[in-house]
C-alpha cells in the first residue's frame, strides 16, 4: 500500500511540473530585488487565452531564450518615460517594487503604443536590464509568453547593481 502511495505521489509531482508548475532560476540581476540573482522561483505555466495584466511578472521567449521581466503596458496602452518615471496613459505609475524610484532611463518622451496582443515589458532593476526599452522591436507578442511568477522558493540574496557588472 505504502508502495502504491508513493508511486502515486510521485505522479502527481510529475503532472504538476510537466503542465501546471515550472521551476526558474534566475540568472541576472534585471528583476532585482524582486528576483535576485541565484533565485529559484515557482511560476504557473500559461495557455492559450492568457491575458497578461499590468504588474504580472513573467516568463517568455525571446531571441530564442527564456527572459523574465514585468508587464508594464498592455494592448492599448501609450507608455511614455519621462523625466525617469513611467507613465502608462498619461498617469506616472506607482512601482513600489523598484529599489531606486525614478532611475528609468531610455526613451525618453518616446511614445511606446502597444498593439494589440502584445505587452511592454521592463525589469525591476532599471539600471541592470535589457527589455523592451531598448529592442528594435519594443513590444512581446502574447503568445509567446509562457508563465506567470507565483513566489521565490530560494532567495539566493546576491545582488548585481548594474547592467556594466552583469556583462563584464
Amino acid at each position: 500500500m505504502g508502495y502504491l502511495k508513493g508511486n502515486v505521489a510521485f505522479l502527481i509531482m510529475v503532472f504538476l511540473i510537466l503542465f501546471i508548475f515550472e521551476v526558474d532560476h534566475v540568472v541576472s540581476g534585471s528583476m532585482e530585488p524582486t528576483l535576485m540573482t541565484g533565485d529559484y522561483a515557482i511560476f504557473t505555466k500559461v495557455r492559450f487565452g492568457y491575458k497578461p495584466n499590468r504588474g504580472d511578472i513573467i516568463g517568455f521567449n525571446h531571441d530564442g531564450e527564456h527572459w523574465v521581466k514585468r508587464v508594464i503596458g498592455i494592448p492599448g496602452d501609450m507608455i511614455v518615460i519621462k523625466d525617469m518615471y513611467v507613465y502608462v496613459n498619461g498617469e506616472k505609475i506607482d512601482e513600489p517594487y523598484l529599489e531606486n524610484v525614478g532611475i528609468t532611463y531610455g526613451g525618453d518622451n518616446t511614445i511606446f503604443a502597444v498593439p494589440e496582443d502584445e505587452i511592454f515589458v521592463l525589469g525591476d532593476n532599471r539600471l541592470a536590464s535589457y527589455d523592451s526599452r531598448y529592442w528594435n522591436e519594443p513590444y512581446v507578442p502574447v503568445s509567446y509568453v509562457t508563465s506567470k511568477y507565483r513566489f521565490t522558493i530560494y532567495h539566493a540574496k546576491t545582488k548585481a547593481t548594474t547592467f556594466e557588472e552583469e556583462i563584464l
